[in-house]
């Protein structure tokens, strides 16, 4: 998407207007907050709970409102996926890799499932820039 104002990609724009925006990896190729990520609990309104998700510096990432039980294990379950993401590409690469190992020295005969999986973790991994 351009940015009419001054014809230039739109995270090219953000990265312009907003310095921080060049340090959270926007620019080039979009990127994610950095992790680890941390919940952090806002004070409530009205009986609905206030959970922030923020990176390490203390950016809010996302806010979640609603029922207490339900937005602290949603803002559990997000932090704890977002923050393992990046060990679990780097383990599934090595277990890709050690599958080519055996099969290329007549260990292993992969099934066309596991093929198709590792096909789909390094694309996943290549998009990720690993």
């Amino acid at each position: 998407m351009d940015c009419p104002k001054c014809n230039q990609d739109s995270y090219d724009a953000i990265a312009a207007l907003r310095p921080e925006a060049i340090k959270a990896g926007f620019g080039d190729k979009p990127q994610h907050t950095p992790t680890p990520w941390k919940i952090t609990e806002r004070k409530a309104y009205f009986g609905v709970s206030n959970i922030h998700i923020e990176s390490e510096k203390g950016y809010t990432v996302c806010r979640l409102e609603g029922k207490k039980t339900e937005t602290e294990t949603d803002a559990a379950f997000i932090v704890k996926c977002v923050n393992a993401h990046e060990e679990l590409i780097r383990l599934a690469m090595i277990l890709v890799s050690n599958i080519e190992l055996m099969r290329d020295k007549g260990a292993l005969l992969p099934s066309d499932n596991t093929i198709t999986a590792m096909n789909m973790i390094r694309d996943f991994a290549k998009a990720e820039g690993k």
